[in-house]
């Protein structure tokens, strides 16, 4: 059976950040992708604590931006962050940390994408703002359009 586009588009979003580098040695998963739109997880555990037994900043910020290039990069290529900025609003003192990310702005060089991470009592804990240099040849996160091919 032919996979659809979308399975396919699955298939090398979440092979990418939950299969492979930084973001799967962190313990990022990507959770849902849809074109403009990404959510992914974190389990907090000690390895992820600042000296005050909170999320280390570094950490929700790495939840944020691999979530937020996902989504960004969800209408096809991938991209590179050229500036970013994320309030920490409360500390993130365990249990499963979740970032929903959606595209704000799509131009045609630059892509703006705000997102947040919640914790499990669905409290904000950050908020973010990503943008994003458009790199269309770049494949790693893109959702691949119709009749686009990636090698």
């Amino acid at each position: 059976m032919e996979k659809t586009l979308e399975e396919m588009n699955w298939e090398r979003a979440s092979g990418l950040v939950n299969g492979t580098g930084f973001a799967r040695d962190v313990g990022i998963r990507l959770t849902k992708l849809e074109p403009g739109c990404a959510e992914g997880t974190l389990m907090l555990t000690e390895k992820h604590k600042n000296p005050m037994n909170n999320a280390h900043g570094g950490v929700l910020y790495t939840l944020c931006d691999t979530i937020s290039g996902v989504a960004g990069a969800s209408y096809g290529g991938g991209g590179a962050t050229v500036q970013s900025s994320v309030s920490f609003l409360r500390p993130a003192e365990g249990g499963l940390l979740t970032c929903r990310a959606s595209v704000r702005k799509e131009g045609k060089k630059l892509i703006w994408v705000d997102c947040a991470v919640t914790g499990e009592a669905g409290k904000e804990l950050c908020t973010g703002q990503f943008l994003y240099m458009q790199m269309p040849g770049i494949a790693h996160f893109g959702i691949q359009k119709e009749g686009q091919i990636y090698e």
